[in-house]
């Protein structure tokens, strides 16, 4: 119950500082070149199971758990061609994360398994330290180079609606996921992003580890284009990635893997307060690959429908069919949220989960009902 713990303080801590300042800026200026950017954040979520096991293989009922977060991002912009950027992350609880019983966790983001020794790396809280320098072309285009630590999903794979779990669709089928092998995150590596006119061009390497694979090198590309129109803006990408490292845990003749995939990734506004996504994904169903293919889809739409604007309602499904190597055959994924956006800086998100796999079990596929809530405090 420590993390439930640690969440009800969040929360209070929030709230408090929300109300006694309304007007506060969400980032503190520390002369022209410096900024530091904070959030608050509480999680808690409360699973109902079916057919689900733990890893003890103890049979999984109900279950309630939290977590506490405080981000700190820190910007140093010496001339406004270069930026130094670091995230620090600090983590009190897991949330329904390490309950277990259905394939996908609950919670997309690092809780506090995640932010110590980091990739195996033995770095703590650090998530991301980089620098970045760009060149402007006179056509109104740009090149950036980033080199540091980095996190693959900040260049590859985005999308307006369903991309950050902080602030959106808490399952990894929606956001951009961190648990798929071809989006690493919080490894060395360098990013390269070419922008010009309507058209961008992205690619990026890293060389780490994370909980499947040791010493592998990570190489994306993804080619995408923005649709500019005033009322209905949209971005379509496609991209590509390759990554070979290996097995921490073979179970054949040979621990290496070998994975390279193809995707595509859409957001596309409709007018009036309405949004739209979707994210196709095939990659090939060697270890460490759980899902070789999944589509997913839904809608946004903006709370100036009902007379609060900064609110937003998210509806989203996923069909994901396992690799070859998995012990499930396919698995569908459901959330829907609710968003409801207060003072300056505070945000409460109602969140409802719906995950089943379909596997060769004699006690039937697991499912799980995950009702969660979700509060952020920027400062």
């Amino acid at each position: 119950m420590e993390g439930c713990r640690l969440w009800g303080v969040s929360i209070l801590v929030a709230a408090v500082s929300g109300v006694a300042s309304p007007m506060q800026a969400s980032a503190i200026e520390l002369g022209e070149l410096v900024a530091i950017h904070g959030a608050a954040r509480g999680i808690v979520q409360h699973g109902r199971y079916k057919n689900a096991t733990n890893e003890e293989d103890q049979e999984l009922d109900q279950e309630t758990r939290g977590a506490a977060i405080v981000d700190l991002d820190i910007d140093f912009h010496p001339t406004p061609l270069d930026t130094f950027w670091a995230r620090l992350r600090f983590a009190g609880g897991n949330a329904l994360n390490d309950v277990g019983g259905i394939e996908l966790p609950p919670y997309n983001g690092p809780l506090e398994d995640d932010v110590k020794d980091i990739n195996g790396s033995g770095r703590n809280y650090l998530l991301e330290a980089w620098y970045r320098h760009t060149l402007e072309f006179t056509d109104g285009g740009h090149l950036a180079a980033t080199g540091g630590i980095i996190d693959s999903t900040r260049y590859i794979d985005e999308n307006r609606y369903a991309n950050d779990e902080d602030t959106q669709f808490m399952n990894p089928a929606f956001a951009t996921p961190d648990n798929r092998p071809g989006a690493p995150s919080y490894d060395p590596g360098v990013a390269l992003e070419l922008h010009g006119g309507l058209w961008s061009l992205k690619g990026v390497y890293m060389k780490g580890s994370n909980e499947s694979i040791d010493d592998f090198d990570y190489f994306a590309v993804q080619a995408g284009y923005h649709h500019s129109a005033a009322t209905v803006p949209g971005n379509y990408r496609i991209l590509a990635y390759r990554a070979a490292g290996r097995l921490k845990k073979p179970r054949g003749q040979s621990d290496n893997a070998r994975m390279h995939g193809l995707g595509a990734s859409i957001d596309q506004a409709l007018g009036d307060g309405w949004g739209i996504f979707f994210r196709a994904f095939i990659q090939n169903d060697k270890e460490p690959v759980v899902y070789d293919r999944d589509v997913s889809g839904g809608i946004s739409i903006n709370g100036r429908h009902w007379g609060r604007p900064d609110d937003v309602l998210g509806i989203a499904y996923a069909y994901l069919t396992g690799s070859d190597q998995a012990k499930i055959d396919h698995s569908h994924v459901a959330e829907v949220y609710l968003k409801f956006h207060f003072l300056r800086d505070v945000d409460v998100t109602f969140d409802v989960q719906y995950q089943t796999d379909r596997i060769d079990s004699p006690r039937g596929n697991p499912q799980a009902w995950i009702v969660g809530g979700r509060l952020n405090f920027d400062f």
